[in-house]
């Protein structure tokens, strides 16, 4: 695992979890990721110098460059923004959110719709973030292209485990909702190496991580699974890497068809769980032994 930008300053126990989930060893020992196989993962801390300033921009702009055709990008991050949330759906007028997809930073929205456009084709995993926010109704006054554009990003909510209810506020935790999220994953429950937390605890495993940030990091798992079996089987001749592009692999990911819906898919508002068993049976039309 290399660093491409950025301090290694804070958060070890929480960065620690996410890339357990992803990479996790198959050794016999606390826990597996979804792709223990992967040979070549790069990190970029948003923390820039040993002071933990921030610089979110930067670190996400220095993981592009790191990238190429078929990589995926996992942004564990939520930013606050300005907007109206009406106190008759749910919120409190107009004021700062917290809490939201860092795609509502304009400049981070701009860096992500490069990524995933023809000029890269990476594959961008996105946090929904923990907003507990119906992003159809919240108006923001900060972000430019919220709603207007498809940054093309995969974003990411998170639900209990069965029976999949969207995490809310009555549940250890929560998540925004909406027409943009792509799909979901489980939100609790997550078994990880880390202490899961803000903490310094990288040595440790845990059973109970979750948020957006442990099923982000599932689903991102999942497409890079879907990544390694397209090119073992060729199934994108077209390409020199065998690979699908980010609107081929958003479009497997999220279709209702090969997924399982939460318990209330109305009011959840949350996509499906992708199933990798009915994706490749169904979709990609492999034999699975």
């Amino acid at each position: 695992i290399s660093l491409v930008y950025g301090c290694n300053f804070d958060w070890f126990g929480h960065g620690t979890a996410i890339l357990s989930i992803v990479v996790g060893r198959d050794n016999s020992s606390g826990c597996v990721g979804v792709t223990p196989k992967l040979q070549n993962v790069k990190v970029a801390s948003i923390c820039s110098d040993a002071s933990g300033t921030f610089n979110r921009h930067e670190a996400i702009w220095s993981a592009i460059e790191a990238l190429s055709f078929g990589d995926v990008l996992l942004i564990e991050d939520q930013i606050e923004s300005e907007g109206n949330y009406p106190e008759s759906l749910g919120g409190y007028g107009v004021g700062p959110y917290q809490n939201l997809p860092v795609e509502f930073d304009n400049e981070i929205f701009k860096a992500i719709q490069y990524a995933t456009s023809n000029a890269k084709l990476i594959t961008v995993i996105e946090a929904a973030g923990k907003g507990e926010i119906d992003l159809d109704v919240f108006e923001s006054s900060s972000s430019i292209y919220w709603g207007k554009e498809d940054s093309g990003a995969i974003i990411v909510a998170a639900a209990s485990v069965p029976p999949t209810r969207r995490a809310t506020s009555y549940t250890p935790l929560v998540t925004n909702y909406g027409g943009r999220i792509d799909c979901y994953s489980w939100g609790e429950q997550i078994c990880v190496a880390g202490d899961g937390t803000h903490g310094s605890g990288r040595q440790e495993y845990v059973q109970g991580f979750g948020g957006t940030s442990g099923a982000a990091a599932i689903i991102a798992g999942a497409a890079l699974a879907l990544q390694g079996i397209a090119q073992a089987n060729n199934l994108v001749p077209a390409n020199s890497k065998g690979r699908f592009s980010p609107s081929e692999l958003r479009s497997l990911l999220k279709n209702p068809n090969t997924g399982t819906s939460s318990k209330d898919p109305v009011n959840d508002k949350i996509g499906v769980m992708p199933d990798l068993l009915q994706i490749l049976t169904n979709s990609l039309k492999l034999t699975v032994p």
